[in-house]
């Protein structure tokens, strides 16, 4: 109490002091307390973001770097495998609810079915069906096969389609290389089919030609050099939701047509193909044939694409790419559907850096300045500091005191600037993005999308400017509070200590002498 009185009595008789030091703790309070509420917004828009995500991550190769190395090195640098054992090894991480990848077959065609497209579509985006060869003058259709090694379809269990009749595979047509497909509801009806029937295809080896392929040459009689005819039992009815502005996106329709005539089997199935493979090309490379025969399992040996993880919660894609990394060769990375708020993640990201520099420099400031003012006001107050030493008064006494002089003179500033600075953050931080923002929006060039990315195998995450503006909130909380208030403390009480102390450590009589010539 009588620390407390002392301090009031020395306030009242300097309030001159007392006003300068509240205005520059006030000031430079609220610069600091703009940064870490503009700091802590962004962590939080950014986990709220995260949050929206499907939990949804693709391993493929980074293209642009191996090349980029190449460049550099300025010889061929190959790129290892990812191969099956490695897949289920990131697949056992304990982000990964289920995971999958596939075997593609693409030499499958057909004389009796077609591929199913929706004409409205293609009249709106005045396309046609690339991957058609009916259109392109053929009397028979390609379909390609998406293999699965797993009965949780990750496609079907993240969202991007619908099982809406019949099942998916069991474990034993999975293991067995089962004769079963999934197809989805428009190839049914385009084919006149129904859940139950038979799927008749033929896998066609075609001599492959140097060059640009001619296509009426190459799928030629002539030049058909082994096939199979497969039957397969439908099973299960999928369907897949396009969703379109009015200016339909080229990519996406190509999409869309891609999945909804996309026939899902067991990756066995595919495997089995390989037999007639080497078959055909044995004698022009032997070496398939030595691989295969000294291989445990044929899945272990062949490339996979399509290699997706869906997570247990999307809050942990950086983790889960983070450890993945630390798995894959080279020239491998992860991708999720995190750029779908790039936009605003590049402007947060430097508003974070604007930020964690207005602070550190603010804190140094706030040491600097008030160290500096502390030591010319004890140097006015070393008489009053020498007597209290010399009747017996402790020095951590006198610390105290004086320390509760501040503490008082910057507890109102600090709680202004607090509120001050909520403001000041949330107008000029909101501010500064959406400016950079518009700017991006101005400059945003149409960017290719990454061979093997989630956007490539269909799935979709988009959000306007304005979405992501309503994710970014800047408000106190208690977190935030404590954080500003015990920062401004640290940093205050460092700069009353350091010249108290060093006034202490003299000798009384010495302070005295020196006091008296004030």
């Amino acid at each position: 109490m009588k620390k407390f009185k002392r301090s009031m009595i020395h306030m009242q008789r300097n309030f001159g002091k007392t006003v300068l030091l509240f205005s520059l703790i006030f000031v430079l309070s609220i610069l600091s307390a703009s940064a870490i509420q503009v700091r802590r917004a962004v962590l939080n828009t950014d986990d709220n973001l995260r949050r929206q995500l499907p939990a949804v991550a693709t391993i493929s190769q980074d293209i642009e770097a191996h090349l980029n190395a190449e460049s550099e090195a300025g010889v061929e640098i190959s790129i290892d495998a990812v191969r099956a054992d490695l897949i289920r090894e990131i697949g056992e991480l304990s982000y990964v609810r289920t995971f999958d990848y596939t075997t593609w077959g693409l030499n499958f065609f057909s004389n009796a079915h077609i591929r199913s497209f929706d004409p409205e579509l293609i009249e709106s985006g005045n396309l046609i069906d690339h991957q058609s060869l009916l259109l392109q003058g053929l009397s028979f259709e390609q379909f390609i096969l998406k293999g699965v090694r797993n009965p949780l379809i990750v496609d079907i269990e993240a969202g991007l389609i619908e099982l809406i009749e019949g099942r998916t595979f069991t474990e034993f047509e999975i293991y067995s290389g089962s004769h079963v497909a999934l197809v989805s509801d428009e190839f049914l009806q385009a084919n006149s089919l129904q859940l139950g029937d038979m799927l008749v295809l033929d896998y066609r080896i075609y001599q492959e030609e140097s060059g640009s392929r001619v296509v009426e040459e190459h799928f030629s009689v002539e030049n058909l050099l082994k096939y199979e005819v497969f039957e397969l039992e439908i099973i299960g009815v999928f369907a897949h939701e396009f969703y379109h502005d009015e200016t339909p996106d080229w990519f996406l329709i190509q999409t869309h047509f891609d999945i909804i005539n996309r026939i899902y089997v067991p990756n066995g199935l595919i495997e089995s193909t390989l037999d007639l493979y080497v078959e055909v090309f044995l004698e022009t490379n032997p070496e398939l044939l030595e691989e295969f025969l000294e291989a445990d399992a044929i899945e272990d040996i062949i490339q996979h694409e399509h290699m997706i993880f869906l997570l247990y919660d999307p809050i942990d894609l950086l983790s889960f790419r983070s450890t993945a990394h630390e798995i894959l060769p080279d020239f491998w990375v992860v991708s999720d559907l995190s750029n779908a708020y790039g936009d605003i993640s590049a402007s947060m990201e430097l508003l974070r850096e604007v930020a964690d520099g207005v602070l550190l420099g603010t804190i140094l400031a706030m040491i600097l300045v008030v160290s500096l003012l502390f030591i010319l006001f004890s140097h006015e107050r070393q008489h009053e500091i020498g007597i209290y030493l010399a009747l017996g008064e402790k020095r951590k006494s006198i610390i105290g005191q004086i320390l509760l002089e501040v503490t008082i003179a910057s507890l109102a500033a600090i709680f202004l600037a607090l509120i001050v600075g909520n403001i000041l953050a949330r107008e000029a931080s909101t501010a500064m993005i959406r400016h950079h923002l518009v700017n991006q929006t101005e400059q945003s060039q149409s960017g290719m999308r990454q061979w093997q990315s989630p956007e490539m195998l269909g799935f979709r995450f988009e959000m306007t400017h304005e979405e992501m503006l309503e994710n970014y909130k800047v408000h106190l909380d208690i977190t935030t509070s404590a954080v500003f208030i015990g920062i401004s403390f640290i940093a205050i009480s460092i700069s009353t200590v350091a010249p108290i102390i060093y006034i202490t450590r003299l000798d009384p009589k010495s302070i005295l002498l020196q006091g008296k010539i004030g």
